[in-house]
């Protein structure tokens, strides 16, 4: 029994640790939704920050742009960024504009693109880049902006608005100077229930979905043929996608470990993935009892979703990691397999080298018949006397003889006698013991 211990211990550490999702709407340079156009700048183009910011703005991971025109009053922070000045000659860069940074001062709580958490990456749905119900969301310091609330009830664990903790709505509105904007229902949307998963099969990240704004999504064009959209993306991916139903007998943690060992047992560098349990109902806005709302989240019912991605250029190997899952879960029901096409630039691959492979052979077969059935006499002759220079190869391709007259005449003839040339068919020998020639000779009168 005591073997068990640790065992049931990290289960629930892993079904129940909260993590920490930051709102970064005001604060991040590389949101592609805070330039004038939609677009990350590229580098051959220019940045152009307002003359003053209303807010400190923060550079995170790669940025490559030709210039930065820099604001007489403002902050930039630089967290663990690579700012790189200069064109880039691999980048395919549109054009050399100069692009405008955007000092927005309204958001919603369901963009998905403002909150950041070390959990997300290219696999997680826009509908999971918001606060789920165990996180603890943080709003940075000094932040102004008008968020607009969700209008479904959203639930968390609790939020942390610079210094203060809040644990109950009545503590957030007594935030409001925080510029929150209240719902359609003229409520805040949010619940503060400390709710921690405690069942086998998983627990959704919300139990009702979030109006995710897509509209402000800039979505990429997907390099491959016939991209997926999974359950809760705004944009169509490139890799591959299982959902299926649950079982009383289903194991989250065990499952996720065979996913993990199924991706790793390719290249665990190369790919991500996501292994969520997605929402039994679709709710409108109600507030539930602390009760309630943690019955719902630990309903062994619903769907799992998973979703691989590769890191970097699609390859269509993630689709092989996807297919082998799915045909390793034989129990499971329902199972839906997603798949992605091939790279858009190894479409036709396959066509192109069958007909370069036939052309190549139709020229090597034409140029032998020309050569041997079509090549005209004279050609063949001056041929030879060019190639019989000193120094060169010599091509004999007939024994010729002095003349170039042919005739044909039987031997003991006086035609035969006369003439000066000859013609010897080269299929008379192998013929010679099939055919029976016939010969009459005509009386004379």
């Amino acid at each position: 029994m005591r073997s068990l211990q640790p065992l049931l211990f990290t289960f629930l550490v892993h079904l129940s640790t909260p993590t920490t999702v930051t709102w970064m709407r005001n604060a991040v340079f590389n949101l592609p939704q805070n330039f004038v156009g939609g677009k990350l700048p590229c580098s051959k183009q220019t940045v152009l920050f307002p003359e003053e910011l209303q807010e400190p703005i923060r550079l995170v991971g790669n940025v490559s742009v030709s210039e930065i025109i820099l604001p007489n009053d403002g902050e930039l922070y630089l967290d663990d960024v690579i700012i790189a000045l200069g064109v880039d000659a691999e980048e395919q860069c549109e054009d050399d504009r100069q692009v405008e940074f955007k000092d927005v001062s309204y958001s919603s709580w369901e963009d998905p693109d403002v909150w950041y958490s070390e959990k997300f990456n290219e696999a997680t749905p826009d509908a999971e880049r918001v606060p789920c119900h165990e996180d603890i969301v943080l709003f940075p310091k000094n932040t102004q902006i008008d968020i607009e609330l969700p209008k479904d009830t959203q639930y968390i664990n609790m939020m942390i608005i610079g210094d203060t903790e809040v644990l109950d709505v009545d503590s957030l509105r007594a935030n409001f100077s925080f510029d929150f904007i209240l719902n359609d229902y003229w409520e805040t949307g949010l619940a503060f229930v400390n709710t921690k998963c405690s069942s086998k099969a998983g627990c959704p990240c919300q139990i009702n979905t979030p109006e995710i704004k897509c509209y402000k999504k800039n979505c990429p064009e997907p390099k491959c043929l016939y991209p997926i959209q999974p359950t809760g993306h705004c944009c169509k991916i490139c890799g591959g996608s299982i959902t299926f139903e649950t079982t009383p007998s289903f194991n989250m943690v065990a499952f996720k470990e065979t996913v993990d060992k199924i991706v790793g047992s390719y290249n665990r560098d190369q790919f991500v993935y996501h292994v969520s349990k997605l929402p039994q109902t679709w709710e409108s806005f109600i507030d539930s009892t602390e009760r309630e709302a943690r019955n719902k989240f630990n309903d062994i019912s619903g769907k799992v979703h998973v979703i691989v991605v590769e890191k970097g250029e699609y390859t269509g190997v993630s689709t092989e990691v996807i297919n082998e899952l799915y045909h390793s879960m034989s129990r499971m029901e329902s199972k839906k397999l997603f798949l992605s096409g091939n790279p858009i630039n190894m479409v036709g691959f396959g066509w192109k080298v069958f007909i370069s492979a036939l052309l190549i052979v139709m020229g090597i077969m034409g140029v032998i018949y020309v050569y041997y059935y079509r090549l005209p006499d004279h050609w063949i002759r001056n041929f030879s006397l060019n190639m019989s220079i000193p120094g060169r190869p010599v091509l004999s391709r007939f024994q010729r003889r002095t003349d170039s007259v042919l005739s044909l005449a039987r031997r003991d003839s006086e035609v035969s006698r006369i003439s000066t040339g000859g013609f010897r068919n080269p299929m008379y020998d192998s013929k010679r013991g099939r055919v029976v020639v016939t010969e009459s000779v005509e009386e004379e009168e």
